[in-house]
């Protein structure tokens, strides 16, 4: 009986966990997964001055994506930071479009892991 309720909860924990992550996708303004090549292209050319190679955050600042600073909240409060700017860094808007937003989004989250 243990072995049958320890099972059950870990079906239930799955389910929770799918809910979770199809609520998120649903509210976080791009269902669509961002373009991982293109953020990459874009990354390099715009962030990785600053934010390292590898997201490690080379001046002062600057989250450690490769720690997960920063990339704990949803993409459209990370698209809200590219977007308008945070301290030192300074704001996208207009340089990138609204895909290549959530195509960064998606290659720095990848530095976590």
């Amino acid at each position: 009986m243990v072995t049958r309720l320890t099972v059950t909860s870990a079906v239930l924990r799955g389910c929770l966990i799918a809910s979770i992550v199809t609520s998120t996708a649903a509210f976080s303004g791009n269902a669509d997964a961002g373009n991982f090549f293109n953020g990459e292209s874009l990354y390099k050319q715009y962030c990785q001055s600053c934010h390292g190679n590898r997201g490690q955050g080379m001046i002062g600042g600057a989250p450690n994506f490769a720690r997960g600073q920063g990339l704990m909240k949803p993409d459209a409060l990370l698209y809200e930071t590219i977007d308008r700017g945070k301290n030192a860094m300074p704001a996208f808007r207009g340089v990138l479009k609204e895909e290549e937003f959530y195509d960064v989004i998606t290659y720095i989250r990848t530095f976590y892991r």
